[in-house]
């Protein structure tokens, strides 16, 4: 009989030496997954300072263009696509990611992380035009930022987008988007439309570590006191 208890307890304690390696183990596995999972969202968090890091860069040569900063001066919001066709900073997969900061009071909110599908000008169709920045010269073009869903900027929106190397002339004051491409020339005076615009949930969530809406972002009900995004915001008027 002392050997048959024995014998049960030292098969009850090989059980539980395995139970408690199991447990070792699954613990040291959820620990790498949760690892990689902070690699990830710190490379993530990357790309969108990268995003606003070139942003500047956009906004810079922008500047150098004459009668510019009265316009942005005017604007009420702007919409900065530092590599719009070339794919340069992916987030979903599209290649028109950029900035959106709206000026409320005087101060600018933001950033908005979005994203479009395509550009077309008259008969030109789609267009890749590298950097290319919208000004929202209306609240009506800002409110179409604040949306839920994919929305375009276009007459069938009851938009008026200008070309900038046109509306410099002085006609932007009719416009409700000033639409800058660092290619000059590239609309050659026809009609622009821009599609597929929506907001890049995944670019803010990452961004701002929690999830939140565009609307509240562009009425500033969402702080971001980053160096990053501070120094694009001193850039503008």
């Amino acid at each position: 009989m002392a050997s048959l208890t024995a014998a049960v307890s030292a098969n009850q304690t090989g059980r539980d030496v395995d139970d408690a390696e199991t447990m070792q183990n699954t613990q040291s596995m959820d620990h790498m997954e949760d690892q990689a999972s902070n690699l990830e969202t710190e490379g993530e968090r990357h790309d969108t300072r990268e995003v606003l890091n070139e942003s500047q860069k956009v906004l810079q040569n922008m500047k150098r263009e004459e009668g510019m900063d009265a316009a942005l001066e005017q604007a009420k919001g702007v919409f900065l696509v530092p590599d719009f066709g070339r794919g340069a900073f992916v987030f979903g997969g599209r290649g028109g990611q950029g900035v959106v900061l709206t000026k409320q009071g005087g101060d600018w909110n933001g950033p908005a992380f979005f994203n479009f599908g395509a550009v077309s000008a008259g008969a030109q169709g789609g267009v890749a035009a590298g950097e290319v920045a919208m000004l929202l010269m209306t609240d009506k073009a800002v409110e179409s930022f604040k949306q839920d869903h994919n929305f375009a900027l276009n007459a069938d929106a009851g938009l008026t987008l200008l070309d900038w190397s046109n509306a410099a002339q002085g006609s932007y004051g009719k416009g409700d988007v000033l639409f800058w491409s660092s290619t000059e020339g590239l609309f050659a005076g026809g009609a622009i439309s821009v599609s597929d615009v929506f907001a890049d949930d995944e670019a803010n969530q990452e961004y701002y570590t929690r999830a939140t809406t565009v609307e509240a972002i562009l009425e500033g009900e969402v702080e971001d006191d980053s160096e990053d995004a501070g120094a694009l915001k001193t850039m503008l008027p």
